[in-house]
C-alpha cells in the first residue's frame, strides 16, 4: 500500500514500467535494489525472485553525469540505460551533500535538453528516461 515511503504514483509508475520495458535494456537508479520491492508488490515476493529487471549495479550519476560528461549517455558509458526514480529533484544541506547523490533544478533541465535522452513516462512524481547508447 501506498506510505510514507512510497506512493501510489510510484506505485503506478513501476506497474507501467514493468509491462511497457524492454527487457534487454538495464535500468539505472539512484538505489540499484529499489525496483525489487516494487517488483515484489506487482507480482508477488516468489514470484519476482524469479523474473527481475536487469538493475546496473551503479548508482545513478550525481547530477546524471553533467559535471564531467556532455551527455548522460556519456556518463554511462554509451550503454542504453532506463532511468527512473522519483521526479523531485533532491537537496541536501552542504555537510552531507558530498555523501549523497544530488539533482538540481538545472540538472533535469539539461536532463530534458539532452539528445540521448527522452522522457518516456511521467505521472506527476515518478519519471522514466531512456538513455540511448552510440
Amino acid at each position: 500500500m501506498a506510505n510514507a515511503q512510497v506512493t501510489w504514483m510510484e506505485v503506478k509508475g513501476t506497474e507501467w514500467f514493468e509491462t511497457s520495458r524492454d527487457a534487454d535494456i538495464p535500468a539505472i537508479l539512484n538505489l540499484p535494489n529499489s525496483l525489487f520491492r516494487f517488483q515484489a508488490y506487482h507480482i508477488g515476493f516468489e514470484s519476482s525472485q524469479s523474473i527481475k529487471t536487469k538493475v546496473d549495479s551503479k548508482c545513478l550519476p550525481i547530477h546524471f553525469g553533467y559535471i564531467k560528461h556532455k551527455s548522460a549517455s556519456q556518463a554511462l558509458d554509451f550503454s542504453e540505460r532506463y532511468g527512473l526514480d522519483k521526479v523531485t529533484p533532491l537537496f541536501f544541506s552542504e555537510n552531507v551533500r558530498s555523501k549523497v547523490h544530488q539533482w538540481t533544478k538545472a540538472d533535469f533541465a539539461k536532463l530534458k535538453a539532452d539528445q540521448t535522452v527522452i522522457q518516456i513516462y511521467v505521472n506527476g512524481e515518478f519519471e522514466v528516461w531512456r538513455v540511448y547508447g552510440k
